[in-house]
Formats: C-alpha cells, sequence, structure tokens
C-alpha cells in the first residue's frame, strides 16, 4: 500500500504477460514483490514461464539514484534456438549486472549449453553437428566486454569463439565500437 509519509508503494506484482515475435510468449509465475518510490525502486524475484516449454526466466533488481541499478536473473531450460536458430540445446545459467549512476556498466554471467545440433551453412551446402554442450562466459568491466563461446562434440571442440569490445563498459555506447 502507499506510505503518505514516505511516499513510497509497496506492493506485489500479481500479473504480467510478455510477448516477443522471438522469444514468444511468457507469463509470471506467481507474485512478486514491488516497492516503488521518488528515491527508490524494488523488484523481488520475478520468475516468467514459457508458453511454449518449460524455460522459465527469473530476475530481481533494486535502483537509487545514488547508488544506481542492480539486477540478478537466472534462466532455465531456453531453447537455443529462440536466440540462435541454427543452435539446438538448451541454455541454462544465471546473470548480474549493474549501472552505476554515472553510466558504468558491470556485468558478469556463466551459461551452460546442454547437447543438441549445430547446422552449418557452407558453399556446398549446410552440414548438421552433433555437439555434446557448451559455454557462453561474459564479463563487462571498466576494460570493456569479455565473452568466450565454447561448444563441444566427443572428437574435438567444433566452435571456440572469444569477443572484446573495449569500449562497452557504460552507456550509452560510444560509436563506434571497434572488434578485437
Amino acid at each position: 500500500g502507499l506510505d503518505t509519509v514516505l511516499m513510497a508503494w509497496k506492493g506485489r506484482l500479481a500479473e504480467l504477460n510478455v510477448a516477443s515475435a522471438g522469444l514468444g510468449s511468457w507469463r509470471l509465475a506467481q507474485p512478486a514483490p514491488l516497492a516503488l518510490a521518488a528515491s527508490r525502486a524494488s523488484l523481488g524475484e520475478a520468475c516468467f514461464e514459457s508458453a511454449a516449454d518449460a524455460a522459465r526466466l527469473c530476475a530481481g533488481g533494486d535502483w537509487s539514484p545514488t547508488a544506481g541499478s542492480v539486477l540478478a536473473g537466472h534462466l532455465q531450460a531456453l531453447p537455443a534456438q529462440r536466440l540462435l536458430p541454427n543452435l539446438s540445446g538448451e541454455l541454462s545459467g544465471r546473470v548480474l549486472g549493474g549501472l552505476a549512476p554515472d553510466g558504468a556498466l558491470q556485468a558478469r554471467a556463466a551459461l551452460a549449453l546442454s547437447p543438441g545440433k549445430l547446422r552449418v551453412e557452407l558453399a556446398e551446402g549446410s552440414q548438421v553437428l552433433a555437439h555434446d554442450g557448451g559455454s557462453l562466459d561474459l564479463t563487462i568491466d571498466p576494460g570493456g566486454l569479455d565473452a568466450r563461446l565454447e561448444i563441444d562434440s566427443a572428437e574435438r571442440r567444433l566452435v571456440e569463439a572469444d569477443l572484446q569490445l573495449r569500449r562497452v563498459d557504460r552507456l550509452p555506447l560510444p560509436d563506434p565500437q571497434p572488434l578485437t
């Protein structure tokens, strides 16, 4: 309810449905605590369930004008094909991020990919490769963004990619972003 002395509202987010062309339809699994005021906002863990499968995404966070924003979340069983059409398997993992009042970004993500298939388009046609799973690790800090993607098969590493974007360390993002 509304606290007229502190000019703050405390309650709960009881219902929310979200639809996205790429990610499908999601619904709030159960009510989540929510607090709003001019000087702060807070959302307790809010979990969303996919209407199409067993995917689940949970997140919660805090904001204040002096401390900035903090977000923590985790996902379970998100079909990789929703993000990358040529890759099957499910993504699960954790994400933690922050945005300081001056725009500085901090983030850490660790995602695991369950076994599936990877379709590769070649000049002579497409080839489908079975994979045994993989991982994506991402960090954003004052040094920029560092990401590493690995996808393995029983015989060898199918994909190994490193991405560095040294100027991805604050919002708004500067142009251009050199790739290394």
